[in-house]
């Protein structure tokens, strides 16, 4: 019995689509409950699947989503950078590094 590749072809939009979908829904939680209690976003992102029309989504996923998206992300990029005006990194820059020669220990 062979399946009928029409059906295949007009499901698959319907597939790819679904993982877009999830990542809106996660992305929109995100965004909006970050920071909040687990249960908050909990229910924050089963109301956003519905809302995306994404509600299959196996329970495992939802809580594994729901834990990424309470733990805080790191940020790179707001990490604070030197100032070169400062007078303590140009005296820094200003004395070169000298290594050291090893002490001898004479009996």
């Amino acid at each position: 019995m062979a399946a009928d590749p029409g059906k295949y072809l007009k499901a698959m939009p319907i597939v790819a689509a679904h993982p877009a979908k999830i990542e809106r829904a996660v992305d929109r939680t995100r965004a909006s409950h970050a920071g909040q209690p687990y249960a908050a976003i909990h229910q924050a992102l089963v109301e956003v699947l519905q809302d995306e029309n994404a509600q299959r989504v196996v329970p495992q996923v939802i809580e594994e989503l729901t834990r990424q998206i309470s733990v805080p992300r790191p940020t790179p990029f707001l990490t604070s950078t030197p100032d070169i005006n400062d007078d303590r990194q140009q005296e820094s820059r200003a004395t070169p590094w000298q290594p050291q020669t090893p002490s001898v220990c004479n009996p």
